[in-house]
């Protein structure tokens, strides 16, 4: 029984290198100095999935005549077959007193797997999503950590690691939580490389952008790192994740960091109970409002600038010169990526149900029109005349309608948005004019006003009605369980850079 137990581990051990050989068939040597690989520049076989077995079968005659084939041609199979078999495979062969033996194998996998990984070419996707599959299949098992762990936390760091496409997040948020759960070390690992970056001081002989930049990509893996756990896993830690984003929004005039910040702002809301996020809430809110007043600023100026000069300079971008000398354009597209970011903040805490948000309610009033609110009806108070309060998607939608008559080509009033309980209204990725977001603020402007006025000219936002309170507890639990996973996937494609994000 042992001998046949020593023969098969040595045949799935042959087999495996067999197949591995194959799978880096399409890989090339960078120099003839280096031992790096890189993927060829050339088309790959798309493997559908559908026909495994018979793809199986031609695989395994292709290694027992390995000298009358082009092996490239197979390797998008050989990785689709690792990534469908291997786990399972290594996991029944080998013992637990034997489960040595697997690592030096998966380290010659990883030799090969790791290029297609760093490689995000379009040409590259089918051996991606194999060797994504392939990692997060392996990362499953304690066991094969040590093949696996520096290079996906190398791959986690790189800079293009959000050039995916987007069935590929899964697999990676299984991968970042495996490699930060299974020890104590990596999470805090992660954790110092932010605060260390947000303690290095800017100085007059390093790159400024580029150092911003840094900071920005380690606060959005970190955030995904929070994205990919489970609810209050990180909570201990909320205290110096609170630090950080409160460290990273005392630089001012830097969109392209606070981006990231309020993407983290939705992550924790769907990451940490309500409890917990009570001491963020005041951050959030006063970061959101400075956004939003940002807005207003530049859209008033806007107004003024074209009343005074004519129609021709409408339009023209907003400078800023900031004590620290840095000219700063409020129309660019790193400021529009903030405008954006800030929304979808304010769309989820909208969409989320009132009871998994009971601070923001306290809030809701500066931002959307409530039953209390007069729409800035004029009073007299004390002699003088003063308008009351009006919230900022009020205020804002009626700026933007203003600038969209001014430029009939970038035109989006007509534009409409529908509402519904439970769902985002924000899809858009990307804007390239301020005047894209206007069919979302006139949208919460005339929902919730109609709200406000009557309660039965608009649906109500706790939620769906049901036809019977039999079943409604239950009903609701599925509804927003199922809104919730909507969510999710659409803040999971808010991560990704440079591909469509079907």
């Amino acid at each position: 029984m042992i001998i046949h137990c020593l023969c098969l581990c040595d045949v799935t051990h042959k087999v495996v290198e067999a197949i591995g050989t194959i799978a880096g068939s399409s890989l090339e040597q960078t120099t003839w100095l280096r031992r790096n690989l890189e993927v060829k520049a050339s088309p790959q076989i798309v493997v559908d999935g559908t026909s495994l077995e018979q793809d199986v079968e031609d695989l395994m005659l292709t290694v027992m005549e390995a000298s009358s084939f082009t092996p490239s041609v197979y390797s998008v199979h050989a990785l689709t077959l690792l990534a469908e078999v291997l786990a399972h495979l290594l996991d029944m062969v080998f013992y637990s007193d034997e489960k040595e033996r697997v690592i030096p194998l998966l380290v010659n996998i990883m030799h090969y797997v790791v290029p297609y990984l760093r490689n995000h070419s379009a040409h590259n996707a089918p051996s991606y999503r194999a060797c994504i599959q392939l990692l997060s299949s392996l990362s499953g098992y304690q066991y094969t950590r040590r093949a696996w762990k520096k290079e996906a936390f190398d791959l986690f760091m790189d800079h293009t690691f959000f050039q995916m496409d987007s069935s590929c997040v899964s697999h990676w948020r299984a991968i970042i939580d495996h490699l930060m759960t299974h020890d104590k070390t990596t999470f805090r690992d992660l954790m110092t490389r932010v605060a260390v970056a947000q303690s290095s001081s800017l100085n007059l002989f390093s790159n400024r952008d580029a150092e911003l930049e840094q900071r920005a990509m380690l606060l959005k893996r970190l955030a995904f790192t929070i994205y990919s756990s489970e609810v209050d896993q990180y909570q201990k830690y909320l205290p110096d994740i609170q630090e950080r984003l409160v460290e990273s929004l005392r630089l001012p005039q830097v969109p392209i960091l606070h981006a990231q910040v309020f993407l983290f702002f939705r992550v924790l809301l769907l990451r940490m109970s309500p409890q917990h996020l009570t001491s963020l809430w005041p951050t959030m809110i006063t970061e959101l409002v400075q956004v939003f007043l940002l807005m207003e600023q530049e859209l008033t100026a806007d107004e003024d600038m074209s009343r005074t000069s004519g129609p021709s300079v409408a339009g023209l971008e907003t400078t800023y010169s900031g004590g620290n000398g840095f000219s700063t354009s409020y129309n660019s597209q790193r400021w529009l990526n903030l405008y954006l970011s800030a929304c979808k903040l304010l769309d989820l805490a909208l969409a989320l149900p009132s009871e998994s948000l009971p601070q923001f309610q306290m809030y809701r009033w500066a931002f959307i029109p409530e039953a209390s609110d007069d729409s800035g009806l004029e009073v007299r108070r004390q002699g003088t005349h003063q308008r009351e309060f009006k919230p900022y998607v009020v205020r804002l939608a009626k700026l933007l309608r203003k600038r969209a008559k001014k430029n009939p080509e970038e035109d989006c009033s007509l534009r409409t948005l529908s509402w519904e309980p439970g769902h985002l209204t924000l899809t858009l990725y990307v804007i390239r004019s301020m005047e894209q977001l206007l069919p979302f603020f006139n949208l919460l402007s005339q929902v919730f006003n109609s709200k406000a006025s009557s309660r039965n000219a608009a649906p109500s936002h706790s939620g769906p009605s049901f036809p019977n309170k039999e079943g409604k507890l239950e009903s609701q639990k599925v509804f927003w369980s199922r809104a919730r996973q909507n969510i999710e996937e659409m803040v999971e494609k808010d991560f990704l850079e440079g591909l469509i994000k079907t």
